[in-house]
């Protein structure tokens, strides 16, 4: 979160969060249900969302899951290049967040941003590991995610046998300003395990992102390349598209208050909305206490529309929680700690 600008006042910009709350409960409140329930429709679909590698799909920041999937785009957050590789330009410091899924499913990240060459260079690592249903029942090839429906669900249903799989991806990111735009590529080697089988592949994902004064739009898409050999039809690695906006920090009585939108698209006619606000409070320099609530955001089925977060800021540290609910499940956890 930016410090507390003192030039601008503060009716000004409690208009500007008023705005963006408003955009907010427009956009990915009434907006979310109703692209779930069309990706619901349409069963020549659900081969490809079921089987479509996990990494391109889930929020990999834990700050971006609290926002619904949406990115703070105007933040050095270094693992905020993995969704846009604008955001290598100004990435610093370094990270690592695990978040707990249904079951066994887990989700690991590891990144860094430096400046480099004008610009910015990052790297970033992700793993995820999770279960799939097995068909035919008794042996076979696991063919989707342990679910029935076409949406992400990671824990095999009753009775149901299930196998393990990883995803692990390495991606290497540089951005830098380009007449007042930032623009970023970031380059990923992939490789996708099932049981003793593997596949493996590479991909490229695209960014642009422009400020403008305390807002910050975005546009990324990426998972350009070809999909990794592990059988018929198993894993898909369909493209996808982001647009975006995120503000700067806006005071508005004793907080300071972001908020941060996007909208999804992916290979295959889905749509998703999501969205959050941010609400800072820091009764001392260098100590900033923060509450995240967030509405809409990838399909997972029996999840919550509504995510929370919260987070420390201090001066050389940020540690960041986040979390959303699922029917009869545990719900879906995420906590990160960061270096600046």
């Amino acid at each position: 979160m930016a410090r507390r600008p003192r030039k601008t006042s503060a009716r000004a910009w409690a208009g500007a969060g008023a705005a963006l709350l408003a955009a907010g409960v427009l956009l990915a409140g009434p907006l979310a249900p109703a692209l779930a329930a069309q990706e619901e429709e349409g069963p020549e679909r659900t081969g490809l969302r079921e089987s479509s590698v996990v990494l391109t799909r889930l929020p990999l920041s834990v700050r971006s899951l609290s926002f619904a999937g949406a990115l703070p785009l105007v933040n050095p957050d270094p693992d905020l290049f993995l969704r846009n590789p604008a955001s290598a330009e100004r990435g610093r410091g370094m990270g690592v967040s695990v978040q707990a899924w249904e079951a066994d499913a887990r989700l690991l990240v590891m990144s860094a941003g430096t400046a480099w060459f004008g610009g910015g260079a990052a790297l970033g690592v992700r793993h995820a590991t999770y279960l799939v249903s097995v068909e035919p029942p008794g042996g076979g090839l696991p063919t989707r995610p342990a679910a029935a429906g076409d949406r992400m669900r990671f824990a095999p249903a009753p009775g149901e046998p299930a196998a393990s799989v990883s995803e692990t991806a390495v991606t290497v990111g540089y951005g830098r300003l380009f007449k007042g735009f930032r623009v970023g590529v970031a380059a990923s080697a992939l490789e996708v395990r099932r049981g003793a089988d593997a596949g493996s592949t590479g991909f490229v994902d695209l960014g642009v992102a422009r400020d403008i004064g305390r807002f910050a739009l975005g546009l990324s898409g990426g998972s350009l390349g070809p999909s990794p050999e592990l059988g018929d039809d198993f894993r898909t690695l369909p493209a996808w598209a982001t647009l975006g906006v995120g503000s700067q920090a806006a005071p508005v009585g004793p907080l300071d208050i972001t908020g941060a939108f996007a909208l999804t698209w992916r290979e295959g006619g889905d749509l998703e909305a999501g969205g959050g606000l941010e609400f800072g409070w820091w009764p001392v320099v260098g100590r900033t206490f923060v509450g995240r609530v967030g509405v809409g955001g990838p399909a997972v089925d029996g999840a919550s529309r509504i995510t929370l977060g919260t987070a420390f800021l201090g001066d050389a540290f940020t540690v960041e929680y986040a979390w959303r609910g699922v029917d009869g499940a545990r719900g879906i956890h995420g906590v990160s700690l960061r270096f600046r």
